[in-house]
């Protein structure tokens, strides 16, 4: 059982260096390359060439629904406690999620973990860069392994969105919704990167690309500038929001900034765009509608 606590949905690496080895403190790194941009190398392979001693390795695309077309979505209740318990993480552990690529889905982690039931999980404050700056130390090739965990997932449905509600919200405008992907492809200017989808966004949506809450150092931007940045968009922070993006990983990125400053109900489309912008019946509006 650990006796750590997260204050904070982010953890600096100052802290982590301090606490590194405590009893019940489990280190994941998920970093992850995008498929359809024909990396160089997979997340996997990064993780073996260096990472944080003791680190554990998340697949995104392997601890997900492997039965769904649709990149990467959660997983089973049953599927994931079983993947997560040959990890050799249990329900008790605190958990620290960082990635080498600059938050392309440490976020997204954190937000499964939540989905999944667990609340005791931050990201790690600019990822594996900042814990190099501390000169915290690295290890090389796959994670060793480690006594099977207990983990029991309970999936919180709250902090999940489909495509039901997510028409339910398009069409009551009961709900901000805000999409992290980039303005050229939210207006629909820019095709997207997935064959086969409509460019575009939800109608009513607000865009905000997950840049926003990410500075140019790699650090998570503060409160402060979080709210300005949401505000100056004309997100009304006392009412609902669901955030989503190109397939629910950057979209995880918005729901990180918003438990930064207290908005931990935030929930995330998981199908996002790769759901949305594939469908036939899913309404779609462009700079042209805006412009009417």
């Amino acid at each position: 059982m650990s006796d750590i606590e997260f204050a904070s949905p982010l953890v600096s690496a100052q802290w982590l260096k301090k606490n590194w080895g405590r009893k019940g403190l489990k280190i994941i790194d998920a970093t992850y390359t995008l498929p359809f941009l024909n990396p160089e190398k997979s997340g996997q392979e990064i993780f073996e060439e260096q990472h944080i001693p003791e680190a554990l390795f998340f697949p995104l695309d392997e601890i997900a629904d492997l039965s769904n077309d649709l990149p990467h979505m959660l997983p089973t209740e049953i599927q994931f406690s079983a993947e997560l318990s040959a990890l050799g993480v249990s329900n008790d552990d605190a958990i620290i999620v960082y990635d080498q690529n600059n938050w392309i889905a440490s976020a997204r982690v954190w937000w499964t973990l939540r989905a999944m039931g667990h609340s005791n999980v931050a990201v790690l404050n600019g990822g594996y860069a900042a814990w190099l700056d501390v000169n915290g130390g690295f290890e090389k090739g796959p994670a060793e392994k480690t006594n099977t965990g207990i983990f029991k997932a309970e999936l919180d449905t709250s902090l999940v969105a489909n495509v039901d509600n997510m028409r339910a919200y398009v069409s009551g405008q009961d709900k901000q919704i805000i999409d992290a992907r980039n303005n050229a492809r939210f207006m629909g200017e820019a095709a997207e990167p997935r064959a086969g989808l409509k460019s575009g966004h939800m109608p009513g949506s607000y865009n905000l690309p997950h840049s926003a809450f990410v500075r140019e150092d790699g650090y998570f931007q503060d409160s402060e500038t979080i709210i300005d940045t949401l505000t100056e968009i004309g997100v009304d922070l006392n009412q609902p929001i669901v955030t989503t993006c190109g397939s629910g990983i950057t979209a995880s990125v918005l729901a990180l900034g918003l438990a930064v400053i207290g908005r931990e109900e935030v929930a995330v489309y998981d199908g996002s765009w790769s759901e949305w912008g594939g469908a036939d019946n899913c309404p779609v509006h462009t700079k042209d509608d805006l412009e009417s």
